[in-house]
């Protein structure tokens, strides 16, 4: 059911007209990503239910970059922020080319520990 809604909400572009309106009365929008992982990794991890693969990750940001602006000002309510929370240190890797092929700034929270620890 929920995925049935967002698919409608995004097909009918309503879900843009939502987050137009949200800028429109001054509402910062920022889109929190946790864990991005190769796509043939993804169905292995354990993070599996809030992941995504590279390639849904490069995807989000060609459709982002089309129609929205970006900021590394957490403060400005007209364009988009983007953080990646809860990362290893291989993220960046995964993360950066697309990022990059779109010219968009990110805020990333890198922990130290090693690749199979969890820390909370």
């Amino acid at each position: 059911m929920k995925l049935a809604l967002k698919t409608i909400l995004f097909f009918t572009g309503i879900s843009k007209l939502l987050v137009r309106f949200k800028m429109i009365l001054g509402k910062k929008i920022i889109l929190n990503y946790h864990h991005i992982l190769p796509d043939v990794e993804l169905s292995q991890n354990m993070f599996y239910g809030y992941s995504h693969s590279t390639s849904s990750f490069n995807a989000h940001l060609k459709l982002l970059s089309d129609q929205f602006e970006f900021t590394l000002d957490l403060d400005d309510p007209s364009k988009i922020s983007i953080t990646l929370d809860d990362g290893s240190k291989s993220i960046p890797s995964f993360v950066t080319p697309g990022l990059n092929q779109y010219s968009i700034k990110a805020w990333f929270f890198i922990n130290d520990l090693e690749e199979n620890e969890i820390f909370w």
